[in-house]
């Protein structure tokens, strides 16, 4: 089985949101980032705007959801430092996620590698 890899976007801002297409269906994606707890929330939801994930903390180098059955999607999303470092590094910028990180969904297409 091959693992694909889709990079979804992270943008400037401390809330943005919209929509991608994953294992062939729509899904719209949330980002907020709070002072208070200085660290960025992400929410997952259908594309009929059903809250499947609401509030998720986004913890780099985390496989998110991999243990959990989510309706249409079979893989994981993963939060990934650019330069490979240890993501502690970068605490005090993390309001700056796009400038900092990558953000990926991985899931089996089920097609032999």
């Amino acid at each position: 089985m091959a693992l694909r890899e889709v990079k979804l976007p992270l943008y400037e801002g401390l809330f943005y949101n919209y929509t991608t297409s994953l294992e062939q269906d729509t899904f719209y994606l949330e980002f907020q980032y709070v002072k208070r707890i200085k660290d960025w929330l992400f929410t997952l939801k259908s594309a009929n705007r059903t809250t499947l994930v609401r509030g998720q903390r986004l913890t780099p180098n985390t496989l998110l959801f991999a243990d959990y059955q989510l309706p249409g999607l079979s893989g994981f999303f993963l939060l990934i430092p650019k330069s490979g470092e240890d993501p502690v590094k970068f605490e005090d910028r993390r309001e700056r996620l796009s400038e900092y990180f990558n953000f990926y969904y991985y899931y089996d297409n089920g097609e032999p590698e």
